[in-house]
């Protein structure tokens, strides 16, 4: 168990039972019940049994941006950085555009939500790779047949290449010498980047000309077309690249699917449907589908005739229970030689409301004031966190225009667990009870509330010392 990880242990077994049944998951909880941790946690336990593919779907817009995403995630998760990539690898990556979406997409940002360390590096770090190999070392690069597009194997007896799939070796390219050109003679076609008119280099290893001056692929875009060009057979081949991997590598593969509400902002209706009949029919993928515990995520599992109903268990992420979260607490501030009093540490989880990413914030923030808080420390450092919040808090506040909405927050807020009969209405100034019922419904579509509560305990705190007027 890693050192900042704790609780959890039913439903990391639930999840194992499920993945070994076969079976797909949806986890739903609120921001800061520590759903990324678990799914971290989930895949160190058990790296050595499945291969696991992190996808954090934040700030993916559209189906194009999930699909290439998931092709560069997929490869990734099994075969390791895109230089390193053995001919089996490029063998099962054979669909044209997710070539390309793997070779063009390397300049990336490195995505840690999982706690997976992945190495950024660019087009032109991979070219001079490729140029400072020794000759002897260029025979095991990859390279691929010029007629049917597969993988070459060197045969060092006969120094040639030799294509399993036509079952014949390659013809030896002759260099012949060319006269030099003048400066009035363009180069030849085949070696002029259609974008900066520069001339190009061909990378054996992609069997693809690389334009230096552009830091791209270029004859790839003029073949292909354009990279917003998604068909439908590359969007299959895209959903099944994971089902492919776990064939080849005969180890199930876990699928993991962060923030899955973001697919709410996808303009096509069509694409959940489409993309769970395409899922259905791997026999060797589990799926977890994580999210916020809102409106969407219980349209699209949970209510009839939901996009995914039926397709996955329900798991809604609940409180660490206050006794263990506490010990944990005490257990990390003695670990490091100082000293958290029970009285603090109920303090903290209390306010925090059993959430495990905000009770260990609040507790790391604190160990900065000092090794041995006292209770008014601890009541400050809260009330920092609280502070620090603001600004998030304060756009979902403005974004809430209902009157009516606004007061049975502050309601909700400063008489927790109240019943909300005629004399609550009336102080709160809710008009008649259907308002506030109509109100309380409009707020949980939203995931603000659940079961009468406000869901997350920092907004409550935040409500409470009227930051918002």
């Amino acid at each position: 168990m890693r050192d900042d990880f704790t609780g959890r242990s039913e439903e990391i077994s639930r999840i194992e039972n499920t993945i070994r049944l076969g079976e797909s998951i949806a986890i739903v909880a609120p921001n800061g019940m520590g759903k990324s941790s678990l799914l971290a946690e989930l895949s160190r336990r058990f790296a050595s049994e499945f291969i696991f593919v992190p996808i954090d779907l934040s700030g993916i817009t559209n189906e194009i941006a999930l699909l290439e995403v998931m092709t560069r995630e997929s490869m990734k998760a099994a075969y390791g950085a895109v230089e390193f990539y053995p001919p089996e690898a490029w063998e099962i990556l054979g669909n044209p555009r997710l070539r390309r979406t793997v070779i063009e997409g390397i300049r990336q940002v490195s995505v840690k939500k999982f706690g997976t360390r992945f190495i950024e590096f660019s087009a032109q770090k991979m070219v001079d790779r490729l140029a400072d190999t020794k000759p002897i070392e260029t025979r095991a690069e990859i390279r691929m047949c010029p007629s049917c597009g597969s993988p070459l194997k060197w045969v060092e007896k006969y120094s040639r290449h030799y294509c399993y799939h036509c079952k014949k070796y390659v013809p030896v390219k002759r260099t012949v010498k060319r006269p030099l050109r003048s400066l009035r003679d363009s180069p030849p076609e085949e070696l002029v980047c259609p974008r900066c008119r520069g001339d190009l280099k061909f990378v054996h290893r992609y069997s693809e000309y690389y334009c230096e001056k552009c830091d791209r692929y270029p004859m790839m875009e003029v073949r292909k077309g354009t990279r917003d060009t998604l068909t439908s057979e590359d969007g299959q081949e895209a959903l099944d690249l994971p089902e492919r991997i776990a064939n080849r590598k005969v180890t199930r593969v876990v699928v993991m699917l962060d923030e899955f509400q973001e697919i709410a902002t996808f303009e096509n209706p069509e694409f959940l449907a489409d993309m769970r009949k395409r899922l259905e029919m791997h026999g060797n993928v589990s799926y977890i589908f994580s999210g916020i515990n809102n409106q969407f995520m219980y349209s699209t599992f949970r209510a009839k005739g939901g996009p995914f109903a039926d397709f996955a268990y329900w798991l809604d992420l609940e409180p660490i229970p206050a006794p263990l979260l506490q010990e944990f607490l005490m257990k990390k501030f003695d670990s490091a030689k100082g000293r958290l009093s029970m009285e603090a540490a109920e303090m903290i989880v209390g306010l925090s409301g059993g959430f495990p990413d905000y009770a260990q914030k609040i507790a790391h923030e604190l160990w900065h004031t000092s090794s041995t808080p006292s209770v008014a420390q601890t009541d400050a450092v809260v009330d920092s966190f609280v502070r620090h919040r603001s600004p998030m808090y304060s756009v979902l506040w403005e974004s809430i225009r209902s009157p009516i909405q606004r007061r049975y927050l502050l309601a909700m807020a400063n008489e927790p667990k109240v019943p909300h009969g005629e004399e609550f209405v009336r102080r709160h100034k809710l008009k008649s009870r259907s308002h506030a019922q109509r109100a309380a419904k409009q707020l949980e579509t939203r995931g603000i509330i659940k079961d009468g509560e406000l869901v997350d305990p920092m907004f409550v705190l935040w409500l409470r010392s009227a930051t918002y007027a």
